[in-house]
């Protein structure tokens, strides 16, 4: 059976310290991305490109929050925020069409 992980904003001070942890590998995860030459391809032109170091390092910082650290947002966190910064009439429940 598998254990419920608690999101990390759900957490208490101790276990967000000890998740953060992962914060540490961020730049040499970003670096062996950059290195490794991982390329993005254009579906218009089809050319390929390198990654640039700025977003190998939104990759892996992505990669370990999501992944590791288990930070991430629901859609009512999401909406009531938008609602709030831009004063939008959204849905208040998900599953509604915008």
């Amino acid at each position: 059976m598998e254990k419920e992980i608690k999101r990390y904003q759900q957490c208490s001070w101790i276990e967000k310290l000890w998740r953060c942890r992962w914060r540490i590998c961020t730049p040499f995860y970003a670096f062996w991305l950059w290195v490794t030459r991982e390329v993005v391809v254009n579906d218009d032109t089809e050319e390929c490109t390198p990654m640039s170091f700025s977003l190998c390092w939104a990759v892996a910082s992505g990669h370990f929050e999501c992944s590791k650290m288990h930070h991430y947002y629901t859609t009512e966190e999401v909406f009531s925020e938008l609602r709030k910064k831009f004063n939008l009439d959204l849905p208040k429940e998900t599953g509604e069409d915008i």
